[in-house]
């Protein structure tokens, strides 16, 4: 199993600064801002949730 590594204060601003960059430049990728882009991951994700909940598929 993977270690997981979470981040502690000095940390965690880094870590954050790095998942906010590492969105926009997905976010610029997908020629969407970076809400639009925030909104999509959110509507795919439930998205997929209901079909794994949906019976008989």
């Amino acid at each position: 199993m993977r270690e997981q590594v979470v981040p502690v204060a000095g940390d965690a601003q880094a870590f954050l600064g790095d998942l906010y960059a590492k969105a926009k430049a997905l976010a610029a990728a997908d020629d969407r801002s970076l809400n639009s882009w925030l909104v999509s991951l959110v509507r795919r994700a439930a998205e997929d949730n209901e079909r794994r909940s949906t019976p008989g598929t």
